[in-house]
């Protein structure tokens, strides 16, 4: 397969739409696939999904001295980390199924500019599966 059509990119961040297909552009491109607009022997289909995991920091416990007649948990400390994924499926044209598919799932900064950093390392990892090398 020489060629690639590019498909909709579902993100609900459109500022990062750009980003992720210039990133998985440049990872295919150096893997020998041409871009064109349409009529490619593979189609690109991307997905962005954003979501909060959990994570348990401390618990508090009541009662007892030196580690004696500990009572029940009173507290629990936590805080939810934001997290990203990006799925990319690769489609055969001639036969209208996946080719190949991956995801990849990193954590989501909250400074100004920090995602977009994240991006192409994020899609060169997740293209470090990808049968075709460098």
């Amino acid at each position: 397969m020489k060629t690639k059509t590019p498909l909709q990119t579902i993100c609900r961040y459109v500022i990062f739409v750009l980003l992720i297909r210039s990133a998985i552009n440049e990872e295919l491109t150096s893997r020998g696939l041409k871009e064109v607009p349409s009529g490619g022997d593979l189609q690109v289909a991307t997905i962005v999904l954003t979501g909060y995991s959990p994570q348990l920091e401390a618990y508090l416990f009541a009662g007892g001295w030196a580690g004696t007649e500990w009572g029940s948990s009173t507290a629990t400390l936590g805080r939810y980390n934001k997290d990203g994924t990006l799925g990319v499926n690769l489609i055969d044209s001639r036969t209208n199924k996946s080719a190949w598919a991956g995801m990849i799932t990193e954590s989501i900064d909250n400074k100004k500019g920090g995602n977009e950093k994240k991006i192409p390392p994020a899609a060169k990892k997740l293209f470090s599966k990808y049968p075709i090398k460098k």
